[in-house]
């Protein structure tokens, strides 16, 4: 892969990034060979699968996390959705954030400016979509838990939830990653 490909930008990031477990070394060796083989992996059209993009968001001191209650996934998530071409996958969580949280302003957490996880997950049919699957690449974000919040017409609510109730929430192995995470984030940061 060559730097004029727009697959480049990602297959960089992942090729540096660094797993915090077997399971998402793996994510990130299916994701590299995923992205390798599918030229148009940023599509939503792309079956088997395509890349997407999504944010944990935690306010200013770590202590909650911003959660999305999906109108379609009918779970409380983070923020994300399909890169619909954007070959950034940065970019495609920071547009997920600002569309469905209506948060104006949000931060990076320097040195967390990268991937902060990798997930890939299968997605079963719906409304004349086939089986496929979402190779997810997620960023952690802050915003301010006094900042403006709207439900986009994505959600069917959203709130901040202390960051030790998560798991009430939204009890699956990538959430707890994420949660386990940005936990050791906040610890470098006191």
């Amino acid at each position: 892969m060559n730097f004029t490909d727009k697959r480049y930008f990602l297959y960089r990031h992942l090729k540096d990034y660094k797993s915090i477990d077997k399971q998402e070394e793996e994510s990130r060796l299916e994701t590299i060979k995923f992205i390798e083989s599918n030229e148009n992996c940023f599509d939503r059209t792309c079956i088997p699968g395509h890349v997407t993009g999504s944010a944990l968001v935690v306010n200013e001191d770590i202590t909650e996390v911003l959660l999305n209650y999906h109108a379609k996934v009918k779970k409380w998530i983070q923020f994300g959705g399909h890169s619909d071409g954007e070959n950034n996958p940065f970019n495609v969580a920071l547009r997920e954030t600002f569309e469905e949280s209506g948060l104006k302003e949000v931060k990076f957490i320097y040195p967390y400016t990268g991937i902060f996880l990798l997930d890939h997950h299968p997605i079963p049919a719906h409304n004349g979509e086939l089986d496929h699957i979402h190779y997810d690449v997620s960023i952690i974000l802050m915003a301010k838990n006094s900042d403006k919040i709207n439900i986009s017409n994505e959600s069917k609510d959203i709130k901040w939830v202390k960051i030790e109730d998560v798991e009430k929430y939204n009890s699956r192995d990538k959430m707890k990653k994420m949660i386990k995470k940005a936990l050791a984030i906040k610890s470098t940061l006191i």
